[in-house]
């Protein structure tokens, strides 16, 4: 999963990692469903998140935002569109993107620690792929994703996404699908046989 990894790049301590082929299925719930149980989800566990995006352009936070109880948990985002805002911003390597390029797994780790770092969010999401018309200027192509869910003690859960040539709107309600599905299997991930972010703890 982290082979040949950068020097700069070190994989977290706990890790859930898989690769998507194709669109969601009709059994994954539509992104503003899942908005509304990631927003339970953080209220019951008394927690805040973050989001840092490039490929949705904040469209993730707005989603998030717009769900009632949402000032509970939300506490921003950073919209990093491009490399220079992703290094400025978020402080992700100049190496690291150009190693990796900024469509990759590395970068979406990058991105995680920097909205952790740069916030006092317990939880961070991060989304970084190709949702427009064409492959990006790195060959990256259509529908290609890496999105990352990530807490303060080092779990993370990442997908990579191979969606295909859709069009902007697909594309970017599948990126939202998959950001959230990575944030709410973070924090239902057992550890000491329960949750890892259990209210009764």
């Amino acid at each position: 999963m982290y082979a040949n990894a950068h020097p700069a790049f070190e994989a977290p301590s706990a890790s859930l990692s898989e690769i998507v082929f194709g669109l969601p299925g009709p059994e994954i719930p539509p992104a503003p469903s899942l908005a509304e149980l990631l927003v339970s989800r953080m209220i019951r566990a008394r927690k805040v998140l973050v989001t840092a995006e490039s490929c949705t352009a904040g469209k993730l936070a707005h989603l998030i935002s717009d769900v009632p109880g949402a000032a509970q948990v939300l506490e921003g985002g950073f919209v990093v569109y491009s490399k220079r805002a992703k290094q400025q911003l978020l402080g992700v390597g100049r190496d690291i993107i150009a190693d990796f390029t900024a469509v990759s797994e590395a970068v979406a780790e990058a991105m995680v620690a920097g909205a952790l770092e740069r916030s006092g969010a317990d939880l961070a999401i991060a989304a970084t792929g190709v949702t427009g018309s064409e492959p990006d200027e790195d060959g990256n192509p259509l529908g290609r994703l890496h999105v990352m869910a990530g807490l303060r003690n080092g779990s993370r859960s990442h997908r990579h996404c191979e969606f295909g040539s859709f069009s902007p709107d697909v594309l970017t309600h599948a990126a939202l699908q998959m950001a959230l599905l990575s944030a709410l299997e973070l924090l239902d991930r057992p550890k000491d046989g329960k949750p890892l972010f259990d209210p009764d703890a």
